[in-house]
C-alpha cells in the first residue's frame, strides 16, 4: 500500500479537538478521524480540513491500536 498525504486546504481550522473521552482530527463536512467511547471506537468521513476521503474501509470501526507521535523542533 502506498502512503497518501492530505494537506490543509485552508477551508477551516478544525485541526485537532481533544476531551477526556474523544479525539477529533479535521472537520467541516465530517472528521477525518473521530475516536470516541474512551478512544475505543471511531468514525472516519469525508473531511474538508484536509480534503480527504474516509480513511477506513468502514465508516464505523473498533480501535485496535493507537500510535501517537510527538514532533519536536
Amino acid at each position: 500500500a502506498s502512503i497518501q498525504i492530505f494537506h490543509w486546504t485552508k477551508a477551516n481550522t478544525f485541526f485537532v479537538s481533544v476531551t477526556n473521552e474523544e479525539l477529533t482530527i479535521g472537520g467541516g463536512k465530517g472528521a477525518a478521524i473521530f475516536l470516541t467511547d474512551g478512544l475505543r471506537t471511531g468514525i472516519s468521513d469525508d473531511c474538508l480540513t484536509f480534503n480527504s476521503p474516509p480513511l477506513s474501509n468502514k465508516k464505523h470501526f473498533v480501535v485496535k491500536v493507537i500510535e501517537l507521535w510527538r514532533i519536536i523542533k
